[in-house]
């Protein structure tokens, strides 16, 4: 992992695991980030050690693949490796040599069930068009929206999004619509919170990585 990954380092990496968000019946991927202290690299073969939290390793044994971040010439790069084995806090991986590619990522999205965050209602022109309405995927500069409401939201769209168990509200421009059967996929851009979105997604990931960690 010459050039890559230095011995000696701590480095950040995540485990991407699927949810099942019983709301609208659909699988949801989402990505717990962890820290780790590689202590032998050889060839393809990596050992880390010291793993923050403890917790993630019980998870790596049944997830099995992971992706470190690391950075070259000052552009991050994403490694995908393979656990081989955990022993006590060691964690014995193997690096996919051909899987490594740079982050191109401008802003990290986070996902989330409809449990997680609560209903939202969505306005629009001043009315209400649907009141049980779910954020699915949420960053700093955008959000995914699940709406059972079907054709209440054009393309080109400004609506509110307000959560009925929650304080956050965000003005959306809706940038492309997908309709899957039952419900609408909205995808667009955050133009006003109410709220410091940062905050707020740190908050709520946190929560829900601390009940994924806690189950195993």
């Amino acid at each position: 992992m010459e050039n890559f990954l230095q011995v000696g380092r701590r480095y950040s990496g995540q485990i991407t695991v699927e949810r099942y968000c019983d709301r609208f019946g659909i699988d949801m991927e989402f990505d717990i980030v962890f820290s780790a202290h590689l202590k032998d690299a050889q060839d393809s073969k990596i050992l880390l050690t010291e793993i923050n939290p403890y917790q993630i390793q019980k998870i790596l044994e049944k997830r099995k693949r992971f992706q470190l971040f690391a950075n070259r010439d000052n552009q991050g790069y994403v490694i995908n490796a393979s656990v081989e084995k955990v022993d006590g806090d060691a964690v014995y991986a193997v690096v996919e040599k051909s899987n490594i590619y740079r982050d191109k990522r401008r802003f990290h999205r986070f996902h989330f069930c409809c449990r997680d965050l609560g209903l939202f209602e969505i306005i629009k022109n001043g009315s209400s068009v649907c009141t049980t309405a779910c954020i699915f995927e949420l960053s700093r500069s955008g959000a995914g929206i699940i709406s059972p409401c079907i054709d209440s939201v054009s393309q080109g769209d400004i609506i509110t999004v307000k959560g009925k168990d929650d304080r956050l509200q965000i003005k959306l421009k809706v940038l492309h619509i997908k309709n899957e059967g039952r419900y609408q996929i909205l995808g667009g851009e955050i133009k006003e919170a109410n709220i410091n979105l940062i905050n707020y997604i740190i908050k709520k990931y946190i929560k829900v990585s601390e009940e994924i960690i806690l189950a195993g």
